[in-house]
């Protein structure tokens, strides 16, 4: 119910009192980690505001998409095409004949 990110901002903090850890160090991890979806509508309660977190937001982006692009493709047959990919602009992606 509370969801990945909210839980890892509160491990963030926790494990910082633990450690005697205080500071924008801190701060600066949990942003990274409310803002990895990038946006509002992706589920970010915060946009990215550093280059790290903006850096971290296009490779999380990037997995999932690749995920769900292998999910497609572990479908397919070679020399076919795999069924409209919605996130990847509702694409179908073909399997070259000497693809595993």
């Amino acid at each position: 119910m509370l969801g990945h990110i909210s839980i890892m901002v509160n491990e963030i903090g926790k494990a910082a009192d633990e450690l005697g850890i205080a500071g924008e160090e801190v701060i600066i991890l949990q942003h990274m980690v409310l803002s990895h979806h990038g946006k509002a509508e992706w589920g970010s309660p915060k946009p990215p505001l550093i280059k790290e977190a903006e850096i971290l937001h296009y490779i999380d982006n990037l997995d999932a998409k690749m995920n769900m692009l292998d999910r497609a493709m572990a479908r397919v047959k070679p020399g076919e095409f795999s069924e409209r990919v919605f996130a990847l602009d509702n694409r179908s992606f073909y399997k070259p004949v000497f693809h595993k």
